[in-house]
């Protein structure tokens, strides 16, 4: 009687008999949540182990690197910039001529001679100007003069190479002690001719003020 009296108590208590006849219950609720279990995980470790796709994956550091691009080839200063190579001791003589008017003589044309001594020479409308480049424009000036980047463009048969070239008349001669590098070039409109007419003219500029 007693038997019977506790199994409708624990029936009634949502626990069921164990078919061996024990009185052993279990939770009528389900077996507990098993975080280790194949194929499920807490929220938490969920999040932890979860990858953000918006984020690119570390580098490797075995991965070759791409240098940086080269900076655009612009116009330079030959008082201030870095030319680059050259040969300061090789110049003997740099000989410069431009056109600036419509008259058949020399009278329309500038002249600039400027020799190894630092001794420069200016013919303004027939009419010449003598001075001489103090020791540290000296050594600028024939550093770009003798500069591979100016010399490679005068001696070429491709850069602004004769008529070809547009604007007036305009030529450089420059005598090293061996060999020469000269080019008409009418007035070339791109890099290095730009920047050796820009020299040319803070030279005289400086020397010259006013012709």
């Amino acid at each position: 009687m007693r038997v019977l009296v506790l199994a409708v108590l624990l029936v009634g208590c949502g626990a069921r008999i164990a078919p061996d006849g024990g009185d052993r219950a279990e939770s009528a609720k389900g077996p507990t949540a098993d975080t280790g279990s194949a194929g499920w995980a807490s929220p938490a470790a969920d999040a932890a182990g979860s990858i953000d796709a918006t984020e690119p994956p570390p580098a490797d550091a075995s991965d070759p690197v791409d240098p940086p691009p080269p900076p655009p080839v612009g116009s330079i200063d030959c008082f201030t910039d870095d030319v680059g190579p050259s040969s300061p001791d090789k110049l003997v003589e740099l000989f410069w001529e431009q056109v600036t008017g419509t008259c058949p003589s020399s009278d329309c044309s500038d002249f600039v001679t400027f020799t190894a001594s630092c001794a420069i020479h200016l013919q303004v409308r027939g009419v010449g100007y003598d001075s001489k480049l103090s020791p540290g424009d000296c050594t600028l000036f024939k550093k770009w003069l003798t500069s591979e980047l100016l010399l490679t463009k005068l001696r070429d048969t491709v850069t602004c190479y004769g008529k070809d070239a547009p604007g007036p008349f305009e030529s450089t001669s420059i005598e090293l002690t061996d060999g020469f590098a000269r080019k008409k070039t009418f007035t070339c409109p791109v890099e290095p001719f730009v920047s050796h007419r820009a020299c040319i003219a803070k030279v005289r500029a400086k020397y010259f003020p006013g012709k």
